[in-house]
């Protein structure tokens, strides 16, 4: 009686809760009124500064309620006591309010704003840039902080159907402010959601959730070393399925406070964009590796009658690998990389994924080489006089190398007309992000390649620029010894205003091939040693 009572009591508080929040805007033309209205009658009318904001301590306030959610969860994940049902529901019941705590903190609210606005200014550094059609400068994010703050809450918010289509979303100005704002409250349930539902250390709270890229390109190495002859199976799990149910994700993320605002995200076809998408697909693809582990343990010892041949043939065969929406799974025979295949779609099936008609999931051996986040991993073959050798290269792979030089040529397209100090300015930090990525891996020789392609775009554009100048002119003029730490007499840059500017090299970046290295083995013994 006394257990039903207290559930009575929390329905009661839940119901009275949500009654103080009512929807203000009913559709999102009125969104943009209300925004034209706040903007014409706030000109010059700021009680607040941008600069005076104290990000670092806004960030320590989200930061710490972070870890309260996190420590909650790990509670009630080792809460065994099955007898003490009030203490269970009071776990629960702190951890909901701490989650609801940070959804209407005020801190949480301005580093969303910041995040979604101003991305390249925030201290996280992700991958994957969601922002870059609506970055606002410092007035705009301030605009559009106190216009959230006085006329919308997290609760009214509305996902519509036609923010999904990206061309509009870049075109149309009129869709900035709905698009913005979205992401903004897409960011704000993220924080309160991510402690709770994503697998990292206590200490990782305040950074990009997700692992680095080259660990997990180094558990892949790892593995291929393991292995002897390894079969490859790479899928992407956007590119390849489509999701027909979010009867799963549902059922993970039901106690949420915000459910019904995720569930109304979800039916929008959400899992396209926006910065919850990595979130909820990591909640999706939760616990894959172990549900595929035994199903494929199970399905070897109903084909052995001995156990010996089972523990001997098929335990230390399979390896799990996951990034983001990238899976890669290991398996030494070409027989288990088929029974992995199907286990892995049965499982994703059953999770609300549905493999598309268009497409079939390949696999191959290493010798034939697999991509993977940018980097093509294979087994080359060398022959000596004395020995017979693999070696395993990590490379950049071919679409990488495409993308980049179509990057590096659409600006030059586009600054064909400015000075070259412009062009300088736009051109070197690509080239650097770029080749500090791909310089732990085996890219000289790649690197060489592009700046040859390079040095063929800055001679068409001294070509253009000066059309009736002859060849040595123009070498003379844009060519020379700029960078004073290195005797190249073929670096691109010029003089202006007694300053000397010049444009970077791929193959000045030190290869540092240690960390994940390249890789050889005999044929005799299949062991991998670091040269």
């Amino acid at each position: 009686m006394l257990y039903l009572e207290f559930l009575v009591f929390l329905i009661v508080y839940w119901k009275n809760y949500m009654r103080k929040y009512t929807l203000r805007f009913q559709s999102q033309e009125d969104i943009l009124v209300a925004w034209q209205n706040f903007e014409i009658l706030s000109l010059g009318t700021w009680v607040i500064n941008w600069s005076d904001i104290s990000w670092k301590s806004c960030n320590d306030i989200v930061i710490q309620i972070r870890r309260r959610i996190y420590i909650k969860t790990v509670e009630l994940n080792n809460f065994t006591d099955s007898a003490n049902l009030p203490k269970f529901l009071i776990l629960q019941l702190q951890l909901r309010s701490l989650q609801r705590k940070l959804l209407f903190c005020q801190s949480n609210l301005l580093v969303s704003v910041r995040h979604v606005t101003q991305p390249l200014s925030c201290e996280t550094i992700t991958n994957i840039n969601f922002y870059k059609s609506i970055t606002l400068d410092c007035t705009e994010s301030l605009r559009l902080l106190m216009f959230i703050k006085s006329c919308l809450n997290v609760l009214e918010w509305q996902r519509y159907h036609f923010l999904l289509n990206q061309s509009s979303r870049i075109n149309n100005s009129n869709l900035r402010i709905q698009v913005t704002v979205d992401h903004i409250f897409q960011y704000i349930v993220k924080n309160a959601l991510e402690p709770e539902h994503t697998n990292i250390e206590l200490y990782m709270l305040d950074k990009y959730s997700f692992r680095s890229s080259y660990k997990t390109i180094k558990s892949v190495v790892q593995s291929c070393v393991t292995l002897q002859q390894p079969w490859v199976l790479s899928v992407n799990i956007k590119e390849f399925f489509e999701i027909i149910s979010f009867d799963y994700i549902n059922s993970k993320i039901f106690k949420f406070p915000f459910f019904s605002l995720v569930n109304y995200w979800l039916s929008c076809s959400f899992l396209d964009d926006g910065p919850l998408c990595f979130l909820l697909l990591d909640i999706l693809l939760s616990g894959l590796g172990p549900e595929i582990k035994s199903q494929l343990f199970y399905f070897s010892y109903r084909h052995n009658s001995s156990l010996v041949n089972y523990l001997k043939d098929y335990i230390p065969s399979y390896t799990y690998v996951r990034y983001l929406d990238s899976v890669i799974l290991l398996c030494e025979t070409e027989l288990k990389i088929k029974i992995c295949r199907q286990i892995l779609r049965d499982i994703l099936n059953s999770r609300g994924l549905k493999l598309l008609v268009t497409k079939k999931i390949q696999f191959s051996h290493l010798s034939f080489g697999f991509d993977y986040l940018g980097v093509t991993v294979r087994i080359y073959c060398h022959y000596n006089i004395k020995s017979f050798r693999y070696q395993l290269l990590i490379k950049p792979s071919s679409s990488s190398i495409t993308k980049v030089k179509y990057k590096i040529r659409s600006l030059f397209i586009q600054y064909r007309s400015y000075h070259v100090s412009t062009l300088l300015k736009k051109m070197n930090p690509l080239i650097k992000e770029w080749g500090l990525y791909y310089s732990k891996f085996y890219s000289q020789e790649t690197f060489s390649n592009l700046d040859f392609y390079l040095y063929v775009l800055q001679s068409r554009y001294g070509g253009r620029n000066h059309p009736k100048k002859s060849r040595t002119w123009i070498i003379n003029k844009y060519f020379g010894c700029f960078n004073l730490n290195r005797t190249d007499k073929w670096v691109f840059g010029i003089y202006s205003h007694g300053k000397v500017s010049y444009m970077e090299k791929f193959i000045w970046i030190p290869g540092i091939q240690e960390e994940i290295g390249f890789f050889a083995c005999s044929s005799l013994e299949n062991k991998f040693c670091i040269i």
